[in-house]
């Protein structure tokens, strides 16, 4: 513990949540299996010191190891990412915000508790950062593909969000999924979209188009 000599409050160094983790909710019962399968390997596999990250490491400005609680930041992260991947577009339809809601990566500073002693009505502005570290040593390893120009001011948060990012091959193989599987899967899930499609009466142009 340390002591601000301005103040009385005390504060710790150590994380606020020192394991975090990611429970798929009860009401996705209709998961496709190849995602099941990508969440299960992510809870059994550290990504983190897979071949494909040891092999991105040089590449990458960061020259230490990644410390427990970064290392189990960015797999409670994959999980998140595995269980809301498209198998089309790689996008990951959830965004960063609500991935670190969901694994317990969003923190309520003391300053913003004070302030809903002040005003009850006043709602305490979640932080994120510790999950933006993670997300960031993801994108240096290039595992998450999140140009600058895919993200969105958070008003609420007083934050930049990141609203659309992929998963990579590199992720992939991260989880000990090969690049054709991945290929497979891909197109397995295109070949069902096309024929839900032209069953509900879409035309061409609309299927081309989705």
């Amino acid at each position: 513990m340390q002591t601000n000599n301005n103040t009385p409050l005390q504060h710790c160094n150590r994380v606020k949540n020192a394991n975090p983790n990611y429970t798929v909710p009860s009401n996705h019962t209709t998961r496709l299996a190849f995602v099941r399968d990508l969440v299960e390997k992510s809870q059994k596999i550290n990504i983190v010191k897979s071949d494909a990250a040891v092999y991105m490491r040089p590449a990458t400005n960061r020259k230490k190891i990644y410390y427990p609680d970064r290392e189990k930041a960015m797999r409670a992260l994959a999980t998140v990412f595995c269980e809301h991947v498209n198998l089309v577009t790689h996008q990951v339809q959830i965004s960063l915000r609500n991935a670190a809601d969901s694994c317990g990566l969003s923190t309520i500073s003391q300053n913003e508790l004070n302030k809903t002693k002040v005003d009850k009505n006043y709602a305490p502005k979640p932080s994120i950062s510790r999950a933006s570290r993670a997300f960031k040593d993801m994108v240096d390893l290039g595992w998450i593909v999140a140009h600058k120009e895919w993200q969105v001011w958070d008003k609420h948060a007083g934050q930049w969000l990141d609203k659309y990012f992929e998963v990579t091959e590199l992720f992939f193989k991260a989880l000990g999924i090969t690049p054709e599987r991945v290929a497979r899967q891909r197109d397995a899930r295109l070949k069902y979209l096309r024929k839900k499609g032209i069953n509900s009466g879409l035309t061409a142009d609309q299927l081309g188009f989705m």
